[in-house]
């Protein structure tokens, strides 16, 4: 399965975070209003997968090859990359030794056809290496490198060489380092129209950008002051802008984004306008005309007189695997041809591939009479989509599937949140634009409530059902509201708290009571958790089911009770009374060296800017932390840090739930689909063993359950055999496999009663009010009293 690159926090896939609006009372759902059949005239774009491969010697043996940038340039693919061989014991004592014949920096060109043109090493000065590679309107080829004195570090000079066709040396800059600038921050470069060399860095945002003459004369630095800047230079009529946004936008899932126009003579930057529908500023690419974006939906262009981005194409019009989307960036040459550059990070970013994407725009739809079904959804998994392209190749089916990942697709205004999801996806089902199958939206009961989606145990127990034999079926009741079963879960996580059993003596099913109990039992200078807000350890300590407080059949919530009370409590009593409190996070590390196969481990150096809850487990200064576990790798690492090996409990409440599911991938069934036996039959081959062997998380299938955590517990041992041979570093641990675990896992997941059913709008209100009675200015009864009213009016106005 292929990693999304996102830079970013990890989502939880299903959480709603909606408040929906006054809709059902307006109208009865309208009919399906979707476009049902193909025609030859629909847009279509034939498409070419070509795999780039940095040039390696074959008749050595590769200790070390990374690809640093890859980009479009013109007519041609730059590749920059450097490869280290093995050295031979006996080569040392030979005269002809050279070291250059064992490491390689340089820059391979591609044509557009994925071909090999030529291959550019690079030759450096002791202490030198590529930085950057771009080409000029000549068609050369402009090469950023760095030499620095390993006696004097701080002494580095930059490189710029332009070479044309035939490899020949054409021109050799040394540009002027501005003294307020860090030199080893500029490693990316871009020649302007007009012949200007612009400096600016690929990932450090808040770096200056410094621009020059042709040759190589400082003429003034772009700074950003409190903003990030996330693009290359562009122009638009005559003048030259960036996109800026804030600086934390790596840690933020809808940053907003600015068009800032850039004085040419001093480089000051005047604030503009807000650029709307980009979620992910790292997907931008900057082309002759203007600014492109690619998701996994499509390919938008910035408008400028409506300042959002636009389709420009969807990839449905396509046949490309779309598995190789998540980290794509694209170079449209004109309306018929584009191309784009995909990054494939493997299943254990051990293996990066990279692949040119050439799309040109077919005579006609090659797909024309076929019907569509569509599929909508959140966060939509890559194994899925390696079923969609499986799906839609085989001849014998009639029907094309068209998928939307509603997690890119912005509101009205053309922004992103998380709120819009649900909202867009809401007024999709009610007005008639709905999809066939909705995945990855178990929690969101106001949908099962309003008549929108099908009950899908007859399906499961029908003719062509499932043997649930077979399943977790436990896992199926837990997700049910009133004997129905609106999200089937295709795959599950599950969340508690891992707790140390050497300080907390408890059972899974713990309440408050215990937890009091065992707090009380701590030695001076440990702590309960790591150190949260309030309204941190309040969303935790009220766990991910929300049904105890939220009837959504009866629309009426029951926040205003003695067990919201005692979670008020609890909270104000375990929360951090400091003012500002570091975040706490898990600090894992994942070496880029093959033999780790991705395997993540324990990074033990502290951070100064937050708290390392692994490091507060491994320490024993800290007897427990919530966890939320999506794989057997996932439980190895949370368990092991903690000496002698932690337990997972469930999340303490009044009535002891014990721990919860947390069923992020579902399919659900469309009331108003017209397909809905072929959409069983869709979702029902998600079941089969080896489509749950391949999706990832904790498989609902018993036998791709078991081979999944077979294989993870072989993983694990070899990397800590590994580990072992090669341990260096105090700073970055391991553990050994445990052989029980799979069981141990197993029998965790067979005792699970309960899933996740939360609400976001009204957990929101729920920290709006509470704050009151953590900072005692007012009572918990008055607080939960508010709570209840507003949170009444979010329920009943769906």
């Amino acid at each position: 399965m292929r990693k999304r690159k996102t830079g970013r926090k990890i989502m939880a896939l299903a959480l709603c975070f909606s408040m929906v609006p006054a809709f059902t009372s307006c109208g009865k759902k309208k009919k399906d209003t979707k476009k049902r059949q193909i025609e030859e005239t629909d847009p279509f774009f034939e498409t070419e997968v070509y795999q780039l491969k940095p040039p390696v010697d074959e008749t050595k043996t590769i200790t070390y090859c990374s690809v640093s940038h890859v980009e479009c340039a013109g007519n041609a693919i730059l590749m920059q990359y450097s490869i280290s061989y093995e050295i031979p014991s006996d080569a040392y004592s030979r005269e002809d030794f050279s070291f250059s014949d064992y490491y390689k920096e340089g820059t391979a060109v591609f044509d557009l056809s994925g071909n090999l043109v030529s291959d550019k090493p690079q030759a450096f000065a002791e202490g030198g290496s590529m930085e950057g590679v771009t080409s000029d309107s000549e068609g050369n080829l402009v090469m950023l490198s760095s030499e620095y004195d390993f006696d004097d570090p701080e002494n580095v000079r930059l490189r710029i060489t332009f070479q044309n066709s035939s490899g020949e040396t054409v021109k050799e800059i040394i540009p002027e380092i501005p003294k307020d600038v860090d030199a080893y921050s500029l490693n990316r470069i871009s020649i302007l129209s007009d012949g200007k060399i612009v400096l600016q860095s690929y990932f450090g945002a808040t770096s200056p950008v410094c621009v020059y003459d042709k040759d190589g004369k400082h003429l003034f630095t772009v700074t950003a002051m409190d903003r990030a800047i996330v693009s290359g230079l562009f122009s638009k009529n005559g003048k030259y802008y960036v996109l800026t946004t804030t600086p934390e936008f790596f840690f933020e899932d809808a940053p907003e984004i600015r068009l800032d126009e850039i004085d040419m003579t001093s480089g000051a930057l005047k604030p503009g306008e807000k650029v709307k529908g980009i979620r992910d500023p790292l997907s931008i690419t900057t082309g002759e005309d203007g600014l492109y974006m690619t998701t996994p939906n499509g390919i938008r262009k910035y408008n400028p007189d409506s300042a959002k981005m636009e389709e420009v194409l969807d990839w449905n019009q396509t046949d490309i695997d779309r598995g190789l989307l998540y980290s794509a960036q694209s170079f449209p040459k004109n309306e018929n041809e584009i191309h784009a550059i995909a990054t494939d990070y493997g299943s254990d970013f051990s293996d990066t591939k990279y692949y040119l994407i050439s799309l040109r725009r077919a005579d006609k739809n090659p797909h024309a009479g076929k019907k569509i079904i569509y599929i909508g959804g959140k966060w939509i998994a890559d194994s899925f989509y390696d079923y969609v392209n499986r799906y839609n190749a085989d001849p014998k089916n009639d029907l094309r599937i068209e998928t939307t990942d509603y997690f890119y697709l912005e509101n009205e205004d053309g922004q992103y949140s998380d709120a819009a999801v649900v909202n867009n996806v809401y007024f999709e089902l009610m007005g008639g634009n709905a999809p066939d199958i909705l995945l990855n939206f178990a929690g969101c009961d106001q949908f099962a409530t309003a008549g929108l989606l099908e009950d899908m145990n007859p399906y499961i127990d029908g003719k062509n059902g499932l043997d649930r034999s077979k399943y977790f079926d436990n896992i199926f009741r837990s997700m049910e509201s009133n004997g129905k079963l609106y999200f089937a879960p295709l795959r599950f996580a599950i969340g508690g708290f891992m707790v140390n059993p050497e300080l907390i003596k408890a059972e899974r099913n713990w309440t408050f009571d215990d937890l009091d109990q065992a707090a009380a039992s701590l030695a001076e200078g440990v702590r309960l958790v790591p150190k949260m807000k309030c309204e941190e350890l309040l969303e935790a300590f009220m766990g991910p089911d929300y049904t105890d407080y939220m009837d959504y059949d009866k629309n009426e919530v029951h926040f205003a009770s003695p067990e919201m009370e005692r979670v008020l409590e609890e909270t104000k009593k375990y929360a951090a009374k400091e003012e500002n409190v570091k975040e706490a996070h898990w600090v894992l590390s994942v070496p880029g060296d093959a033999k780790y196969e991705g395997l993540k481990g324990l990074d033990k150096e502290p951070v100064q800017e937050y708290e390392n809850i692994g490091l507060l487990l491994y320490t024993q200064s800290c007897a427990m932390s919530e966890v939320q576990i999506d794989s057997f790798q996932d439980y190895h690492i949370f368990s092991s840090v903690i000496p002698e090996g932690g337990k997972l409990l469930g999340y303490p409440t009044s009535s002891g739930k014990g721990v919860i599911a947390l069923p992020y991938s579902s399919a659900s069934i469309v009331s108003s689909s017209g397909f809905k036996d072929e959409a069983w039959e869709i979702i029902k081959s998600l079941y089969s063993e080896d489509a749950q062997i391949e999706a990832g998380m904790l498989p609902m299938n018993r036998a791709a359950f078991e081979k999944n955590g077979k294989e993870d517990l072989e993983k694990i041992g070899r990397v800590y055999d590994a580990f072992l041979k090669e341990k260096q570093s105090s700073d970055f641990t391991y553990f050994p496999a445990d052989p029980g675990m799979v069981d141990e896992i197993k029998g965790i997941v067979e005792e699970i009663k309960y899933s996740m059913h939360r609400d976001e709008a009204v957990l929101e209100i729920i920290k709006e009010e509470t704050g009151g009675y953590f900072y005692d200015t007012r009572s918990a009864q008055e607080v939960l009293k508010n709570v209840d009213n507003r949170a009444r009016q979010v329920v009943q106005e769906r």
